[in-house]
């Protein structure tokens, strides 16, 4: 039993120090997601552009298919980072 709960606290701190790692990835993600809203505004050009939309979605799941996601959590997650990122390109900063 101690051996069981000695791997499952190394586990859960590895899963940790992955989880900080999404976060600095997402929040530098944000950043340029932020950049772009600004020379966006800066050139009147929309925030939202499907093309674009469109082929990071297909880029997100081909690589979550890659590494056995399944898609519909790929394209979840697709919809959530974007949303974000429109929501960040449309704020006045």
């Amino acid at each position: 039993m101690d051996n069981l709960v000695k791997v499952l606290d190394e586990c859960r701190a590895q899963i940790d120090v992955v989880d900080q790692q999404l976060i600095t990835c997402l929040a530098k993600r944000f950043k340029l997601s932020r950049t772009i809203g600004l020379i966006k505004r800066d050139s009147d050009v929309r925030i939202y552009q499907p093309n674009r939309a469109k082929e990071v979605k297909e880029r997100y799941v081909s690589l979550g298919l890659s590494q056995g996601f399944q898609r519909n959590f790929i394209v979840d997650l697709f919809q959530l980072i974007h949303e974000e990122s429109c929501r960040i390109q449309s704020t006045e900063e």
